[in-house]
């Protein structure tokens, strides 16, 4: 049992061309070999001193790649899968504070290279649920508009997504404005005073983490980890904070001015000398465990 948490847990080190990036943990490296953002030759290492291809490591590669021959088949329905998970949680998360705090556990991925099959398995479940939303809305449009609206998402989708950053997340990328940490892990980060201005650190970890006075305005901190850690006199305004934990978090003097802190987790945080001024606070859990109600503005109500 200890011995596969101890994997699951276990970051490691991509290598590509001479370029090395992470760390990542073990299920990011399975999901990227999966979505083929990860090759077979490209090399992996715990300790980027011993460095092993990705061939080398079968506990890294998919169950359903491992199959000889591969079934073509399968290995598009778990790629699909993959994606169903993901967009199912985050539906979840919008309708349930209990499920969102969970998923605050979780990552998000980004998309990559992918075949034509998952493509068009995305942008029809995208195209119905929008229908499903705007049905009571506005009068239904003739089967043939429909028909035709699918078709064109379907044909010319792949052109949308040609532009995707095809990158995996550097995490190793020092602090600065518009960095991009978007799920990942630090421990004992220390970033007192810096800017962070327009960053993206959605399911990033910065637990036990010294960020006093670091500016974070324009960024997205969507369902991010930030327990047990210092962001007094931290600038966070306008700040996107929805489903975040930031329990037991020193927050004094803070400014969370228009900062959306919806579902966010702030149990036993610190907020004396905090700027409260238009922060949403709907469905947060408040310092003493209450839960605000829903459109609670400025103030837990």
């Amino acid at each position: 049992m200890w011995s596969s948490i101890l994997a699951e847990r276990r970051l490691w080190f991509v290598r590509r061309e001479g370029q090395v990036k992470g760390p990542f943990l073990t299920a990011q490296i399975s999901r990227n070999i999966l979505l083929g953002r990860l090759n077979y030759d490209d090399e992996v290492s715990v300790d980027e001193i011993n460095w092993q291809k990705v061939i080398k490591q079968p506990e890294l590669i998919p169950e359903v790649m491992l199959q000889e021959p591969v079934d073509q088949e399968k290995l598009e329905l778990a790629k699909i899968r993959v994606d169903e998970r993901v967009s199912e949680k985050r539906h979840q998360q919008q309708n349930s504070h209990k499920e969102m705090a969970e998923e605050r556990r979780r990552t998000r991925e980004r998309r990559d290279t992918e075949s034509k099959e998952m493509l068009r398995h995305r942008k029809n479940i995208n195209t119905l649920n929008e229908a499903y939303k705007k049905k009571l809305k506005r009068p239904k449009l003739p089967m043939f508009s429909i028909v035709l609206l699918v078709f064109f998402l379907v044909v010319f989708g792949f052109v949308l997504t040609s532009n995707q950053n095809k990158e995996l997340v550097d995490c190793s990328v020092p602090a600065s404005k518009g960095v991009n940490w978007q799920n990942c892990l630090f421990v004992n980060l220390e970033v007192e005073n810096q800017s962070l201005e327009q960053s993206v650190l959605t399911d990033a970890k910065l637990n036990n983490a010294k960020l006093l006075g670091v500016n974070f305005t324009g960024s997205d901190m969507a369902y991010a980890e930030v327990i047990a850690s210092d962001l007094s006199y931290a600038d966070l305004e306008g700040v996107r904070l929805v489903g975040a934990n930031l329990s037991k978090t020193d927050l004094r003097y803070a400014n969370l001015k228009n900062a959306d802190l919806s579902y966010a987790d702030l149990t036993g945080a610190l907020l004396a000398g905090a700027n409260l001024n238009n922060v949403q606070l709907s469905n947060t859990i408040w310092v003493d465990g209450q839960v605000c109600e829903k459109g609670s503005v400025g103030s837990c109500q």
